[in-house]
């Protein structure tokens, strides 16, 4: 009968060591590297020249083509041109080689664009993702 117990108790401590779950408490940061999805999106806000607002609801469009590149698609840009995207901190910017004077960064939904025109006009942009 002592045999009997002493297994039944060795069987039911093997079985509780066994059935726990291990659980890492320090699991791995999942690392989002697509900043082309992370940035892609519509979004809405004011234009400026100067301090005068001369768009209310204006749109800019930001398209992936890439991990690290995206079409914006505005109006002061005369239609689209492909950008590529970086990342420092929690702020994306946006840079061009063909397209000279314009400064875009992205923190959050937050879009923040200031375009110098080869006439010398400065055209800023702040807006947020819809």
């Amino acid at each position: 009968m002592k045999r009997f117990v002493a297994l039944f108790l060795a069987l039911a401590t093997a079985m509780t060591v066994l059935s726990c779950e291990v659980v890492n408490p320090d699991p791995e940061p999942v690392i989002n590297d697509d900043y082309g999805t992370i940035v892609s999106g519509v979004y809405t806000g004011k234009l400026h020249y100067g301090t005068e607002t001369i768009e209310d609801a204006y749109v800019v469009r930001i398209s992936r083509v890439s991990k690290t590149v995206v079409t914006m698609t505005a109006e002061f840009l005369d239609g689209s041109a492909n950008f590529n995207v970086t990342k420092t901190g929690e702020t994306y910017t946006l840079s061009s080689e063909t397209v000279y004077n314009i400064n875009t960064t992205i923190a959050g939904k937050q879009i923040h664009i200031s375009y110098l025109t080869t006439g010398g006009y400065m055209f800023t942009f702040s807006g947020a993702k819809d």
